[in-house]
Order: C-alpha cells, then structure tokens, then sequence
C-alpha cells in the first residue's frame, strides 16, 4: 500500500512537470509569433498555455499586450484584470499594461486611475508619467500633464516622444515659447519625428498670430 501511494506521488510528479513544460513550450511558441507580428496565433498559444496554467500571469500578460495590439481593448482589459486579482500589489506592469489599454481605448479617466496605481507601487518607470501625462492632456489637466512630462524627461532626457508631449501641452496653455523649445528639442534627438514637426510649425502658427 505504501509503495502504491509512493508511485502515485511519483507519477503526480511527472505529470505536474510535463504539464508545466507544455505550458512554457507554448508560451514560447507566442512570444515568438507575437515578435512577429502575428498576434492573433499568438494568443491561440497563450489560451493554451492559460488552460494549462490558469495562474499564468506572463501568459495573460502576453495575451493583453497582443489583444491590445489588434486594437481588442476591452479585451485586453479583461485580460489584465484576472493578473491583477491573481498577483494583487505584486501586479505593476499589470495596472501600466491596463491603464495603457484604457488610454488607447479613450477611456482616460480609468487610465489614470491605474498610472497613479502603477506609479505608488513603482515610481521609476518613465512610460507610466508619459502616458499619465498624455491621459491629463486630454481631459483639459495640463498643469498637470506638465508635471508628468517634466517628470518623464528627467527620468529619460534623451526621448524625443517626451519633448514633443510637453510641447504639445505648452501649446494647449498658449506658451509657445516654450513649446518652440520642447520641439526642437525633441528633432534634435530624433530628426524624423513627425510629431514634434508638426508641433513645431503649430507653435510659430500661433507665435504670429500673436505678434501680428
């Protein structure tokens, strides 16, 4: 009897850790397709991986970022929120990877919420102040925004996307001064920016308007 509960541990084992090993080999399988740009068979092998492991949070994760990729935000959402009820506190990228989906999916006030969320629990990532940022500009907070960006480009001064996105505030509180400054700035680090060009010839639209 004992030798048979012996076995059966035994064989509990093995299957434990083949099943853990297919969980890993698919979730490599769509990391890789998701490089690739193949995002709708990468989750194909992320479910898989989940079915396996349903407390697979790197797996949900990849599956977020894919569903978020194809523009399914409100699946994306859903994908991070079980990481969260599954990790709790521990889940940073998971409230950074929602609150972007939340942004991409214009819902900026629940952005925010999960950016200060993903910030009090991490407050070293420059992505979470830019995207913070670029949620308070849009809802008319630019004091604010100000705030994050300035943030964003002490932390990474070398980030054209950070310059451009204070400037574009600037713009909004009519200091286009300053705004001229962020421009150029952000074409100095990156002369193909698009973005910060357009910001740029906004800025000396509006500089004279008002001198003239």
């Amino acid at each position: 009897m004992k030798r048979r509960v012996i076995l059966l541990i035994f064989f509990l084992f093995i299957f434990i850790g083949l099943q853990a090993q297919n969980a890993e080999d698919y979730l490599k399988a769509g990391e890789q397709k998701y490089a690739k740009g193949a995002y709708e068979e990468a989750i194909t092998y992320f479910n898989k991986a989940i079915q396996m492991n349903p407390n697979n949070t790197r797996a949900y994760n990849s599956k977020g970022l894919s569903l978020d990729a194809l523009g399914h935000y409100d699946e994306a959402i859903g994908t991070y929120t079980k990481i969260i009820e599954i990790e709790g506190d521990k889940a940073v990228d998971a409230y950074h990877n929602r609150g972007t989906s939340y942004k991409n999916f214009t819902k900026y006030t629940e952005a925010i919420i999960d950016f200060d969320k993903a910030i009090t629990l991490n407050s070293t990532n420059s992505r979470t102040y830019n995207y913070r940022g670029i949620c308070l500009d849009n809802i008319g907070r630019y004091d604010e925004a100000l705030q994050d960006f300035s943030r964003a480009i002490e932390m990474t001064p070398r980030k054209a996307e950070y310059y451009s996105n204070r400037g574009n505030t600037l713009n909004h509180l009519k200091k286009y001064n300053e705004a001229n400054a962020d421009f150029k700035t952000a074409l100095i680090i990156d002369p193909n920016f698009n973005e910060a060009k357009n910001g740029l010839k906004e800025a000396h639209r509006k500089l004279n308007k008002k001198t003239n």
